[in-house]
């Protein structure tokens, strides 16, 4: 026979499924809601559009993620993101997520929260909290025509003692992510950080940062991941992985973008990498690779960076194994 859940659990179910699933929960909440303000974009066949962040203020606490994306109606809210486990990209590799949680994450933070959703000419806002019980609970608040675009709004209340953190949050969400999105803090936009120098292959795009501190993450999803949390001690690779380390300059920030969907795992909460033979595959084959063109070439950093520069954002250098030597490689001269 099946076996199922307590009705009476269901508020115990829920806790697991929002505050205790994250455990860096701003971070969290600003990576999931972006996730789907992108995704939005993407199903409206605008990838490149950018969707927005607002920074909390202590005039308005409240973070703010909304996209001009496809919007939702009033039913197709409450099947997807007003539903756990409800969610309409879980059959497409095309879109991030898919567990039907990422929309609710702001109940990981904050007690209520409100969802604005508009598709074609028509406004819908909903009030969404957590009752006596601990249950999630939503009701709609506003519902009226509208000359405004598309889309969906998410507004989180963010604590006075939190403003700072999140701020900071978003920051570094912008100093690492690759999608197109347009950040304001007190008014003031946040330049998402742009690479110096790129190579793309096949699976993974490197980019280089300047003025970095020798960091290394693995972006996927709009985030960024450390790489570490994938070495396992009991591999060989943790030794690879501290070589590399040695052979990334210390000023230098290093993000490999994984273009290929389904390339690594990640744990439910897309916290941090999960340890499956995929990933640890994934980041065996990345890792080997850049050391050994880096040992082969063993060029200057300053010189490298000057011959990329020659020609162009996107490196002409006679093959990918020469760029990415040429990146990477310390600022230091072999004898």
């Amino acid at each position: 026979t099946l076996m199922a859940f307590g009705f009476d659990k269901q508020a115990k179910l829920f806790h697991m499924l929002s505050s205790s699933l994250y455990s860096n929960k701003l971070g969290s909440v600003l990576r999931e809601l972006s996730s789907n303000g992108r995704d939005a974009r993407v199903e409206a066949g605008r990838p490149d559009e950018p969707f927005y962040i607002i920074g909390p203020t202590y005039e308005n606490p409240e973070l703010v993620v909304k996209d001009n994306g496809v919007g939702l109606t009033k039913e197709r809210a409450k099947k997807t993101i007003l539903m756990y486990l409800g969610s309409s990209k879980d059959q497409s590799a095309d879109f991030i997520g898919g567990w039907g949680i990422g929309s609710k994450s702001p109940f990981a933070y904050a007690k209520n929260y409100t969802v604005i959703c508009v598709k074609d000419g028509m406004l819908v806002e909903f009030a969404c909290w957590k009752d006596e019980k601990g249950m999630p609970r939503d009701a709609v608040i506003r519902e009226e025509k509208t000359a405004a675009p598309n889309g969906v709004e998410m507004r989180m209340p963010v604590d006075a003692s939190d403003i700072r953190k999140c701020n900071n949050t978003i920051r570094e969400y912008m100093e690492w992510t690759n999608y197109t999105v347009v950040a304001t803090i007190n008014g003031e936009n946040v330049a998402r950080r742009e690479a110096s120098e790129y190579v793309k292959t096949d699976a993974y795009t490197i980019k280089l940062y300047e003025e970095g501190e020798g960091s290394v993450r693995l972006v996927y999803g709009g985030a960024s991941y450390k790489v570490e949390d994938c070495i396992d001690e009991r591999y060989e690779l943790l030794e690879r992985w501290e070589a590399l380390k040695e052979a990334i300059d210390k000023n230098v920030d290093v993000a490999i973008v994984v273009d290929t969907p389904g390339a690594v795992d990640f744990n439910m909460n897309r916290e941090e990498l999960e340890q499956t033979e995929r990933s640890q595959s994934f980041v065996n084959t990345l890792v080997s690779y850049m050391l050994e063109v880096a040992d082969a070439q063993r060029l200057t950093y300053e010189d490298s960076i000057d011959q990329i520069r020659a020609n162009g954002k996107e490196s002409n250098l006679a093959s990918v194994e020469q760029a990415i030597a040429a990146a990477l490689t310390r600022k230091n001269n072999v004898d």
